[in-house]
């Protein structure tokens, strides 16, 4: 137990040192470039509002796809290394991302290059 205490208590350290407002900050502008680019591509968001003072970093996208399909998507990302998941609940269904602290601007354009290739490939 004082392992996980002293693991803790560093973890907390680094978010006190970053700060809170700038982890917050760094997120919500990983989310923006998925939103925009998403839209731009005419996919649309599970529960997206324009105000961004009701954001958290999580977006679901739906694809338009079924539900196999999208499966298919999250996997393939999954094999490329790119975390994701596949969330669906009485039929509203789509591809889970959650930018957070540790990923860059890179790695969303990572992300959104290799998702959108995916729908390509399997809408053609």
């Amino acid at each position: 137990p004082y392992i996980l205490a002293g693991a803790l208590l560093g973890a907390l350290k680094i978010l006190n040192n970053i700060g809170m407002k700038e982890i917050t900050e760094h997120n919500l502008r990983l989310k923006r470039i998925i939103v925009d680019t998403v839209l731009e591509a005419g996919l649309s968001l599970v529960g997206y509002s324009d105000n961004m003072k009701l954001w958290s970093p999580i977006v679901t996208i739906k694809t338009g796809l079924s539900f196999d399909e999208e499966k298919i998507i999250w996997r393939k990302l999954s094999e490329s290394g790119i975390s994701v998941s596949h969330r669906g609940s009485l039929g509203v269904y789509g591809i889970r991302v959650s930018p957070h602290l540790y990923n860059t601007k890179d790695d969303v354009e990572v992300f959104l290059e290799e998702f959108l290739t995916l729908i390509k490939k399997i809408t053609k």
